[in-house]
């Protein structure tokens, strides 16, 4: 009878360091490989990308106005910029930015996108006066538009984003008033209406 009672206390002890150890080892494991995996999604040992997502593989095609010139072409990190002729050495100058967005939302899911990039930018901009509208581009892609204007600057910025499956293409623009009223007056379009020409002719690329 102790013989039976040792080996069931024995084997009780047994399954509770099984438990306790499966336990401990558990967690440890499990965060390492979320790690791992997502850090392997990102780059290998290379320092490459090792894998493109689809939002990733979403590019398209846009034109520019041949009164800006591109200044800096960053193709790895999918940004743009151009400023207007003659204007290219300038810091204070306006500019026009185009890149990629990617983004945790469907095409049909544009509504909590655009929330998402209202809050966004009032909460980045606590002070600024911020406006927003939508339209839709010339290849019936849903257009979102934000204008912010911080108080005490000479410029707006303003951001076309088109619509895209968990990507966007966006147009980032910083218009400096004195600019935008010297181009008003010689009859030209201004870095804001530029900008928005930009995003109503972008086309998304077909993929596939």
């Amino acid at each position: 009878m102790k013989n039976r009672h040792y080996q069931d206390m024995l084997c009780a002890v047994r399954l509770t360091a099984a438990v306790l150890a499966a336990v401990c080892i558990s967690q440890p494991i499990g965060t390492f490989a979320q790690e791992l995996s997502l850090d392997a999604a990102v780059v290998n040992i290379g320092g490459e990308p090792e894998e493109q997502t689809e939002a990733q593989e979403l590019t398209g095609s846009w034109s520019v106005d041949s009164a800006w010139v591109q200044t800096k072409a960053e193709d790895e990190e999918e940004r743009w910029t151009y400023k207007q002729s003659g204007a290219e050495a300038e810091e204070e100058t306006s500019t026009i930015v185009c890149s990629y967005l990617d983004t945790n939302y469907s095409v049909l899911e544009y509504e909590q996108l655009r929330d998402m990039l209202t809050n966004n930018a009032v909460y980045s901009n606590a002070d600024a006066q911020i406006s927003t509208s939508a339209a839709y581009t010339d290849a019936k892609d849903y257009l979102y538009m934000l204008t912010v204007e911080p108080s005490g600057v000479d410029y707006q910025d303003i951001y076309y984003y088109v619509v895209g499956d968990r990507r966007c293409f966006c147009v980032e623009v910083r218009e400096y008033q004195a600019e935008a009223d010297a181009l008003e007056a010689a009859q030209k379009k201004t870095p804001s209406q530029t900008g928005q020409d930009i995003a109503m002719k972008f086309t998304w690329n077909m993929v596939g």
